[in-house]
């Protein structure tokens, strides 16, 4: 889980490539490390990226590869509106990352789209 915090681009990068079981298994751990009270989390070098790459990682993945995803979707949208209504809590200015909000926002139309086509 330190790799995921120090790096959490590169972690955002084998993430993405994995396949669905892996995938499943370790971003639970993504998850983790972005809950608040987190231990790993108060330590990490930029809490910033992590949360920007989780919610970007979400987006990507729907996209790309919701076979992958969809199974475990509804959990990580527990954590992803954590994340997005907490921007400050991980030191992610708007002005640098944008508004997780709206990153939220697209995460949640995707899926409710995958929903309607089901």
């Amino acid at each position: 889980m330190q790799f995921t915090c120090n790096s959490p681009v590169s972690a955002y990068e084998y993430l993405y490539q994995m396949p669905a079981i892996p995938f499943r298994f370790y971003i639970q751990a993504f998850i983790t490390l972005l809950e608040p009270g987190s231990e790993v989390l108060e330590n990490c070098f930029e809490p910033s990226d992590l949360a920007n790459c989780f919610l970007r990682l979400i987006e990507n993945k729907i996209e790309s590869d919701l076979e992958c995803i969809f199974p475990i979707l509804p959990s990580l949208l527990e954590t992803a509106r954590y994340v997005a209504t907490n921007q400050s809590l991980y030191d992610a200015p708007v002005e640098i990352y944008g508004d997780f909000s709206s990153i939220l926002s697209a995460i949640e139309l995707s899926y409710a789209n995958v929903l309607r086509s089901t």
